[in-house]
């Protein structure tokens, strides 16, 4: 038997209509099952499936299977998916990792989902408000204005805080030439104030 080719690549076949066409030439039995899987461009395991189907439930052996799992033996239980409902309607604000913490203090014999499991719960019930973005912010530092020669400006900024050692803040200052950016002065004042 010749390899089937489409004339026309635009043209559109269901998967139901090809596995007719596979289990009627099976039977037909003029071909072997090896060249009947190649022709039709599927493994000689999944056209084994389709026959042993085929046999055992007739035509709607062939239909497309659901794909899930028989079980999940990981779901979440009703009984505590209402324990935590009922904890985040007693107490609105709070999010899924404060819920867990408190679901094991109260209920230690429960193995409880994930801070994520439960936030999932919460967004699946509608119970998750989503932030606001926070708006783009443009930053509002410039660039240094070109200078003519040094000396001309300088520019002092302070350099924010930061602790020392024995505790006490340090609000370092720099003064600085706009031209040659040659660091004139830099202080670092453990007050508010210079003298």
């Amino acid at each position: 038997m010749q390899r089937r080719v489409n004339p026309l690549p635009w043209k559109e076949v269901s998967p139901m209509d090809e596995k007719v066409k596979f289990i009627a030439a099976v039977c037909d039995g003029s071909v072997s099952i090896t060249s009947l899987c190649e022709t039709f461009g599927i493994s000689r395991k999944t056209g084994y499936k389709w026959l042993n189907r085929y046999r055992q439930e007739g035509p709607n052996g062939l239909l497309d299977r659901s794909k899930s799992p028989h079980t999940n033996p990981n779901r979440v239980s009703f009984a505590e998916e209402r324990f935590i409902l009922a904890l985040r309607k007693r107490h609105p604000t709070w999010g899924p990792k404060k819920l867990l913490v408190i679901l094991e203090k109260d209920n230690p014999e429960i193995t409880w989902p994930s801070a994520s499991t439960i936030g999932n719960i919460l967004q699946k019930r509608g119970l998750v408000k989503s932030r606001k973005k926070k708006r783009e912010m443009i930053p509002r530092s410039f660039p240094f204005r070109g200078y003519d020669h040094p000396n001309a400006v300088w520019c002092a900024d302070f350099k924010g805080d930061f602790k020392l050692k024995d505790g006490i803040r340090c609000y370092p200052l720099t003064i600085s030439d706009g031209y040659s950016r040659f660091l004139l002065c830099c202080k670092g004042p453990v007050e508010k104030g210079i003298d």
